[in-house]
């Protein structure tokens, strides 16, 4: 008995974990219009029901895009933060933490000496 009871505690925690990754791949609808990063933000954590993690040192003077309409939470992330310098990260089914965008590298640069005699 021991043994069929642990299996469906086993497979009930494992429903609940893959739910919310669900609920993200399925439209939401948007209505944030272009404004400061960090009230953005904010506003598309509530209407997607998710929790979003940004440090105001690297929204604070940055504007984002409007993002109205029906869609997946990734891609209103996305549009949102098109061309700001900013990217979103996930950290967890309902967690997201707004990053700087890397700089870019253009390789790597090799250097040949040469001996003048």
């Amino acid at each position: 008995m021991q043994k069929s009871v642990s299996g469906v505690v086993l497979a009930a925690g494992a429903a609940l974990c893959a739910a919310p990754v669900v609920a993200n791949s399925q439209d939401r609808e948007f209505n944030i219009p272009e404004q400061p990063a960090g009230t953005a933000v904010s506003l598309l954590g509530r209407q997607a029901g998710i929790q979003i993690i940004a440090a105001r040192s690297i929204t604070h003077g940055k504007r984002t895009n409007a993002v109205i309409g029906g869609m997946p939470v990734d891609l209103a992330m996305e549009r949102m933060l098109a061309d700001t310098g900013l990217i979103a990260r996930r950290s967890g089914p309902q967690t997201f933490v707004i990053l700087e965008t890397p700089p870019r590298t253009l390789g790597a640069v090799s250097h040949t000496i040469i001996k003048v005699q």
